[in-house]
C-alpha cells in the first residue's frame, strides 16, 4: 500500500515538473558550471616571464543535442595588485581573449567565440568544451601582496538550435558562478631587467555584462573598439615629441615664429576620428586639443601647451647679426673717430720709439 503511494506521489511530482517547465519555459539542458580554477607554478623570479592559467569546468555538454546550450561569452574580474604583477599578453586556442582595464586599475578578461573556433557544437558556432586560457604575467619586484585572483565569472550560453529561427535576449541564458580562486606565488629576487609591456586595453567604466553581448558575441562582432578614443601614435613634423598614448597632458616648447604645427597622427582604432583645434596663430601659452571620437561618440581629448623660446631665438638673431652687417646702418662717423685714434696712438709709439734711439745713438758716441 504504502509503495502504491509512493509511486503515484512520483508520477504527480513528475507531472507538475512537466506542466511547470511548459508554463515556464524553463531549459532543463542548462550547463552547469564548476568552480574556476587557477594554475601556475608556486614560485616565480622577478621580471621572468611565467603562465598563470584560467580554468573553468563545464558539463552536461551535449553536442548532438540541438536543444542544449553552448557557451558564447565567458568574462571574469583579475585580482591582483598591479604594482608587483604586470600581464603581458593572454593566449587562448578557441576563443577571442582580452584584457581590459577601467579607471579604477580593475582588470578584466573577456572571451568570445572565435571565426577560427575549431571545437565547435554541432551548429558550428558555439564552443563546447572547458574554458582554459594562458595568461602571460611576470612580478615587477618582490613583495609580500603576490596574491592573484579571479572574482565571480559570468557565462553567456545561447541554444545550440541550427535553424531559420532568430535567437533574441530571451535565449541567452547568464551563469554567474558563484566561486572564487585564487593562487598565491612566492616570488623571488632577480638583477634581469624586463620592460613594462602589455597588451592591455584601457577603459574609462566598469564593464557591464549584458545579453545583447552575448548575442553580438555569436556572430563575432562584440568589441569593445567602439570605446576606443585613444591615439597611438603622435608626431610633430621638426620636434622630439615624446607621446604616450594614455598620457592627455603635454608642455611643447617651440620657436618664436613658428605660428602652426604639423601634427601626423595614428589612432588606435580606425573606426574613430579626430579634430585638432587651436593650431592656428600659435601665441606663448596657447593651447591646442586634439579630440579623439570614438565610435559611440566618447570623446578623449590631448591637451598640448605651447612655449614659445623668445631668449634663445633673440640669443640666434645676435648671432646672425654679427656674421651679417647691416651697412646701411653703419655709424662712419664713429668709426672715423675710432680709426683715427688707433692711427695716433701708432704715431705717438714710432715717435717714442724714434727719440729712445737718438738717446741711445748720443750716448754710444761719448764712448
Amino acid at each position: 500500500m504504502v509503495s502504491k503511494v509512493v509511486r503515484c506521489m512520483k508520477k504527480i511530482i513528475s507531472l507538475v515538473l512537466v506542466i511547470f517547465v511548459i508554463i515556464f519555459n524553463i531549459n532543463v539542458n542548462a550547463v552547469s558550471v564548476k568552480e574556476a580554477i587557477i594554475e601556475s607554478k608556486d614560485e616565480v623570479i622577478v621580471n621572468e616571464e611565467f603562465d598563470l592559467k584560467v580554468k573553468i569546468n563545464f558539463s552536461d555538454f551535449n553536442k548532438e543535442d540541438k536543444n542544449g546550450l553552448g557557451i558564447a561569452l565567458v568574462y571574469y574580474e583579475l585580482l591582483f595588485d598591479d604594482n608587483v604583477f604586470n600581464i603581458i599578453n593572454i593566449e587562448d586556442n578557441y576563443l577571442n581573449s582580452k584584457v581590459y582595464k577601467d579607471k579604477d586599475n580593475k582588470y578584466y578578461v573577456i572571451s568570445s567565440l572565435s571565426k577560427n573556433n575549431e571545437n565547435k557544437c554541432n551548429d558550428k558556432i558555439l564552443y563546447c568544451s572547458d574554458y582554459e586560457v594562458i595568461l602571460k604575467l611576470y612580478a615587477k619586484r618582490k613583495d609580500d601582496n603576490n596574491e592573484i585572483k579571479i572574482g565571480d565569472v559570468i557565462i553567456g550560453l545561447l541554444p545550440m538550435i541550427n535553424s531559420k529561427k532568430e535567437i533574441t535576449e530571451e535565449d541567452v541564458t547568464l551563469i554567474n558562478v558563484s566561486g572564487k580562486s585564487n593562487k598565491v606565488l612566492k616570488i623571488k629576487e632577480n638583477d634581469v631587467q624586463l620592460g613594462d609591456i602589455n597588451d592591455i586595453v584601457i577603459l574609462k567604466d566598469k564593464i557591464e555584462i549584458t545579453k545583447q553581448m552575448v548575442l553580438e558575441s555569436k556572430d563575432n562582432s562584440y568589441s569593445l573598439d567602439e570605446k576606443d578614443n585613444y591615439i597611438e601614435k603622435l608626431e610633430i613634423s621638426e620636434y622630439d615629441f615624446n607621446f604616450k598614448k594614455y598620457t592627455n597632458d603635454y608642455i611643447l616648447k617651440i620657436k618664436e615664429d613658428v605660428m602652426k604645427l604639423d601634427f601626423k597622427i595614428e589612432l588606435s582604432n580606425k573606426d574613430a576620428s579626430y579634430e585638432i583645434i587651436g593650431n592656428n596663430n600659435l601665441m606663448d601659452n596657447s593651447e591646442i586639443k586634439i579630440e579623439v571620437k570614438a565610435k559611440n561618440n566618447e570623446i578623449n581629448t590631448y591637451k598640448i601647451k605651447i612655449i614659445k623660446e623668445k631668449e634663445d631665438i633673440k640669443e640666434i638673431e645676435e648671432k646672425k647679426n654679427f656674421f651679417n652687417i647691416d651697412f646701411d646702418n653703419i655709424d662712419y662717423k664713429l668709426i672715423g673717430i675710432i680709426v683715427g685714434s688707433i692711427l695716433g696712438l701708432i704715431l705717438i709709439i714710432k715717435l717714442i720709439m724714434l727719440l729712445h734711439d737718438r738717446k741711445l745713438e748720443k750716448k754710444i758716441k761719448k764712448l
